[in-house]
């Protein structure tokens, strides 16, 4: 399947989308989350090139209220570190990264060798990924779910 671009056009059709799955290889460094979005039209978005990761209160049904990515969205101050710091914290313990490690997250996605995508959820699951690459992919391998839910 061809990968398209996460435009900000793009992004606006996840709105009330459902999160399918959460895989994360570690030996590929790569995330790939799918999404049903209206129309039983499924869509993947693979970030490749992970630096960091978090992903929390995934639950049965979860829900998509927007899809941002720093190639197109401009984080307001103070909120790409916030996103930065939460993707590199555990629940329940807030890290808080020093001034050169968080330059170098600044710096990297200013620059847009690296790429910050946050998924905020309507219900359930929140995602912040800081990448290497962001693809998006039409699914036809995930018609078994189109088909039970059409």
């Amino acid at each position: 399947m061809k990968d398209e671009l996460l435009t900000k056009d793009v992004a606006r059709s996840f709105h009330d989308a459902e999160l399918l799955s959460v895989t994360h290889d570690r030996a590929r460094s790569e995330l790939r989350t799918t999404f049903a979005l209206r129309g039983d039209n499924v869509r993947a978005i693979t970030c490749e090139g992970i630096h960091a990761l978090r992903a929390a209160d995934i639950i049965r049904h979860n829900v998509v209220s927007r899809v941002l990515l720093s190639s197109w969205h401009r984080f307001g101050e103070g909120e790409l570190a916030a996103k930065v710091n939460w993707a590199n914290s555990l629940d329940g313990t807030e890290v808080r990264l020093g001034s050169p490690s968080m330059t170098r997250y600044e710096t990297s996605i200013a620059s847009g060798d690296w790429n910050l995508l946050v998924i905020e959820p309507s219900y359930g699951a929140e995602i912040v990924v800081i990448c290497d690459r962001v693809a998006l992919t039409a699914c036809v391998d995930d018609e078994s779910w189109v088909m039970s839910h059409g």
